[in-house]
C-alpha cells in the first residue's frame, strides 16, 4: 500500500490501522505473546494524542480495545478450545469484588447527585469492566515461572521506557 498524501491526520490514521491489523494478527496466533503486549499498549501508547483525535467515543482508549479483543482471545482460544481451565481464584475474586463496590459506588453516588448525566455515571462502570477483563488476561496467560519471569521483565522494561517518557516531556 502506497500512502500519498502529506496530510498528518491521515497519515496517523493509516498507520493506527495498520498496527492495528498487526497487533490482531499476532494476538489470534498467540495469545500469551498479546499478554506481554499489554504493557506497551498500557504504559507507552500516546493517550492523551488519541483522545484529542476524538476517535473513539467516551474516551475509550486503544489499550481498552485491545484488552477487550485479548480477553475475547484467551477465553476463546485457550479455554474453550485450547482446554486451559478457568481459574477463578483469589484474584478474580478480588477483581470482581472491587469491581461491584466500583458500580455501588457509582450508582449511589448518581442517587445521591441526580442531576449527573448518565454518561458520568456509565463512563467509569464500563471502564471498570476493563479492570476485571485485565486480571482475567493475566491470570489465563501466565501459566508457569517462564512465563511469569517474562512477564516481570516486559513490565519492568516498559514502566522504565513510560517514566523516561513522562520525565523527557517535561
Amino acid at each position: 500500500v502506497v500512502l500519498t498524501t502529506t496530510e498528518p491526520f491521515t497519515m496517523t490514521i493509516a498507520i493506527l490501522v495498520i498496527f492495528a491489523l498487526s497487533v490482531t494478527a499476532v494476538v489470534l496466533i498467540s495469545p500469551k505473546f498479546g499478554a506481554i503486549l499489554l504493557w506497551p499498549i498500557i504504559f507507552v501508547y500516546p493517550h492523551l494524542y488519541m483522545e484529542r483525535l476524538g476517535l473513539l467515543p467516551w474516551n475509550i482508549g486503544v489499550d481498552d480495545l485491545f484488552i477487550c479483543l485479548l480477553f475475547l482471545v484467551v477465553l476463546v482460544r485457550r479455554n474453550l478450545f485450547g482446554g486451559v481451565r478457568l481459574r477463578l481464584g483469589f484474584t478474580m475474586i478480588g477483581a470482581l469484588t472491587y469491581y461491584l463496590i466500583w458500580v455501588m459506588a457509582q450508582f449511589s453516588g448518581w442517587y445521591i447527585t441526580p442531576e449527573l448525566q448518565p454518561v458520568d455515571v456509565l463512563k467509569p462502570i464500563l471502564k471498570g469492566i476493563i479492570f476485571v477483563l485485565y486480571a482475567f488476561i493475566l491470570i489465563h496467560t501466565i501459566d508457569d515461572e517462564r512465563d511469569l519471569r517474562r512477564m516481570t521483565w516486559t513490565f519492568a522494561i516498559f514502566m522504565t521506557i513510560a517514566a523516561c517518557t513522562v520525565i523527557l516531556h517535561r
